[in-house]
């Protein structure tokens, strides 16, 4: 069971969020409405999994709260899947250290699935995986390879 933590600015979508993931997986969810908010629970909190955020939010965006999260050694580690709608998605920054780009709308198990990837420990190394909605299932079943094939390799490892 992972911990995961959902940030976006609109109440609806959090809630929806979360009762989905928590429905369709073991996972626990925690939620905030803003980077700042999300700090803040991750100061309490540090063992979130995972982190899906959204980016435009007032107060602090997303963007910020990457930047924040992969400045602090402690929470530099953790997993961040960045879903928000596509023209967004186009301006992210090369340089910005985000393991998925999920493009809103999304269906549910493309989430579900972006989250197997990540708490598989397939980190992205110096790309992002860019989840969109006309090449989402060729992309996921693609992450999803990966995963298996890296969980084998460490399953023959021991």
């Amino acid at each position: 069971m992972a911990r995961v933590l959902v940030v976006d600015d609109d109440y609806a979508i959090r809630e929806m969020l979360t009762v989905l993931i928590e429905e369709e997986t073991e996972h626990h969810v925690l939620s905030a409405a803003n980077g700042r908010e999300a700090l803040d629970v991750l100061a309490l909190d540090p063992a979130i999994d995972v982190v899906v955020c959204d980016i435009n939010m007032p107060v602090m965006n997303g963007y910020e709260l990457v930047r924040r999260m992969r400045a602090d050694a402690r929470l530099a580690p953790t997993p961040i899947i960045m879903a928000s709608a596509g023209v967004f998605l186009e301006r992210v920054d090369p340089e910005l250290a985000v393991d998925v780009l999920l493009e809103k709308p999304f269906e549910i198990t493309a989430l579900l699935a972006c989250l197997a990837y990540v708490l598989a420990g397939v980190r992205a190394s110096n790309h992002k995986v860019r989840v969109t909605k006309r090449r989402a299932m060729h992309t996921l079943n693609q992450m999803l390879r990966a995963s298996e094939r890296q969980q084998l390799g460490r399953s023959s490892a021991h």
